[in-house]
């Protein structure tokens, strides 16, 4: 099956680069264009949009990655104090 710790180092990399695709996607530049006119009737939706679909997409992959990472290390801080877990026999 490979090393023991092939299934953490595979969560980890998720993490990290699902962390870095976000900040990839939410720094790229993307210009909104939109004009103000005078007494322009308004229902709601005419008014102009700050972030992008895009740039929520790219924040909710990079709050995934930071989840990853944070579940690793709590994984890691629990190993620290309760040891590694035992071995199991072999069949």
């Amino acid at each position: 099956m490979g090393r023991p710790g092939w299934r953490f180092g595979t969560v980890v990399l998720t993490g990290v680069l699902a962390l870095v695709a976000g900040v990839v996607m939410a720094v790229r530049e993307r210009t909104t264009s939109f004009g103000w006119f005078a007494y322009s009737p308004s229902d709601g939706d005419d008014l102009p949009r700050f972030v992008t679909d895009q740039q929520l997409a790219a924040v909710a992959v990079a709050v995934t990655g930071l989840l990853l990472l944070a579940c690793c290390v709590g994984y890691l801080l629990a190993l620290r104090v309760a040891g590694p877990p035992p071995s199991r026999p072999p069949t």
